[in-house]
């Protein structure tokens, strides 16, 4: 394999590309070829936009010799994704350009360095952080208001709920996914954002989080029979129908699925175990010791962690933000991030509590020490309300 020691070979350079491609666009990682380009397009970045994206993301991604496909999907791509969805036509031609040639010097961007140079890779990867932070305020802003609408019209009763928006509505279509996504997340039910055409049908994009027992939102809509077409992932696709069929779809799906349980405290779990199990970490160790090979629809292995006994002086909160939850029980470490609610939270859970923690295994790798880690994804202060 290629070294950094010499200069590589034009596919080796060309294959990072392609896994962060792959990656970006929730390619199936159970399939041997994605896999290839995935594991080894990563196992060293030699693109100089991508190396600067790594860099700005560096306290994201932790290890940025070690770049997994869940980093790209996080902390990556959306910084592509973004300039692609709501850049100018002046930036998405300059993203262009950083990455065929990402060295290349130009005339700086940067507020209050007029006259100054800076790399294009450097640039673009600094306006790539800008291009997120506007995608991400108005996507926020389109769903407080499609939040309301739906509110008003009832429409979160149904068991998939369906946004029709009229031109009241301005924000761009490319946040349709986003928007849905969000929604769909608060709602724990398939969310349909769409808009009526000329022609009589609704087009727009489908979301489900799948976390419920509901696991493939396109073929329900399709086996329906209402639907013009559902084009693209099992839980993220763009739609079509037409306008006459809508009550009959909602009609449909109500009584298909009444009894179905979207709520997301369903997991399927690969071990579980009581806190004091001294087998926890040798899982850890044995499953998770390389990150690289999880990915879309190869889902890291989830953990079930119950019984842990902790106190108030247990609970630290870190990270620059103050936002980082963290403790230690019996030698593993627990950790969450972006996690302000859940400290709040577990602040207000009694001076002793009992707590189950559903998370993925992790190792941490500091000054040559490796530990083992558990990164929470979701928790049950007292009892245990979960279905493993």
């Amino acid at each position: 394999w290629a070294s950094e020691d010499f200069n590589p070979p034009i596919v080796n350079t060309l294959m990072e590309l392609a896994a962060v491609g792959i990656i970006g666009d929730c390619m199936d990682m159970r399939e041997i070829e994605n896999r290839a380009f995935s594991y080894y397009g990563l196992h060293i970045i030699y693109n100089a936009f991508l190396k600067a994206i790594v860099s700005k993301q560096s306290f994201s991604l932790k290890r940025s010799n070690n770049i997994s496909p869940t980093g790209v999907s996080f902390f990556i791509a959306p910084l592509i994704n973004s300039i692609v969805r709501v850049g100018t036509p002046n930036e998405k031609e300059r993203m262009f350009g950083a990455f065929i040639d990402g060295d290349k010097v130009v005339p700086s961007t940067k507020r209050g360095a007029k006259g100054e140079t800076e790399r294009l890779a450097d640039q673009m990867a600094r306006e790539g952080t800008n291009a997120k932070n506007r995608q991400d305020t108005s996507v926020t802003r389109a769903m407080d208001s499609i939040d309301m609408f739906l509110q008003g019209t009832g429409e979160i009763d149904n068991t998939v709920i369906i946004a029709i928006l009229d031109d009241t509505f301005s924000f761009p279509t490319t946040l349709n996914g986003l928007v849905a996504m969000k929604l769909a997340d608060k709602y724990k039910k398939p969310v349909l954002i769409v808009r009526k055409n000329d022609e009589g049908f609704l087009r727009g994009s489908a979301r489900n989080d799948g976390k419920g027992e509901f696991k493939n939102l396109r073929s329900f809509l399709i086996e329906s029979g209402y639907f013009e077409y559902a084009q693209g992932h099992e839980n993220a696709f763009g739609v079509s129908i037409p306008d006459k069929n809508v009550g009959k779809f909602l009609n449909y799906a109500n009584e298909k699925l009444k009894d179905v349980n979207f709520s997301d405290n369903f997991y399927e779990v690969e071990y579980a175990a009581p806190s004091t199990d001294e087998t926890i970490s040798d899982f850890i160790f044995d499953v998770y010791k390389d990150d690289r090979i999880w990915g879309q629809k190869n889902d890291a292995p989830l953990i079930a962690v119950t019984g842990l006994s902790l106190n108030q002086s247990d609970i630290q909160v870190c990270g620059a933000r103050s936002d980082t939850l963290r403790f230690k029980v019996n030698g593993i470490t627990y950790i969450k991030f972006f996690a302000s609610q859940d400290i709040e939270k577990l602040r207000q859970a009694g001076d002793e509590f009992i707590i189950t923690i559903i998370g993925e295994g992790a190792i941490n790798e500091w000054n040559g020490t490796t530990s083992p880690q558990v990164i929470i994804k979701d928790y049950e202060i007292g009892g245990t309300i979960f279905d493993f």
